[in-house]
């Protein structure tokens, strides 16, 4: 099974008056050993594909701090980063948008 993992999260906040611009996500490709649990997952995933003998190719998890609404230069540039990322990785199988289902979490 081909498997292609990435993915872009955030809590937006109306009330918020700050907007989440791109500078303010985090990327799970950064080596910082203090990545939010959504980054480490990608670790995760690569563990259990290995284990399951399934062929992963992993992009990026993005995840910013709750926030104002994200600005659409931050939304565009993180779709595009992904979707090419993804088209370089065609074909595929499965693009799980909840990773906790392939790893068996509830």
């Amino acid at each position: 099974m081909r498997i292609f993992a990435g993915g872009i999260i955030t809590e937006t906040n109306t009330f918020s008056p700050v907007p989440t611009g791109y500078e303010d996500f985090i990327s799970s490709n950064e080596q910082d050993q203090d990545l939010p649990n959504e980054c480490l997952i990608m670790r995760h995933l690569q563990t259990a594909a290995q284990q399951r003998q399934w062929e992963i190719t992993p992009s990026f998890i993005a995840v910013a701090e709750p926030g104002g609404v994200t600005t659409r230069q931050a939304y565009e540039q993180l779709r595009d980063n992904l979707l090419e990322d993804l088209r370089q990785a065609l074909p595929v199988d499965i693009y799980p948008l909840d990773f906790k289902m392939l790893l068996g979490d509830k």
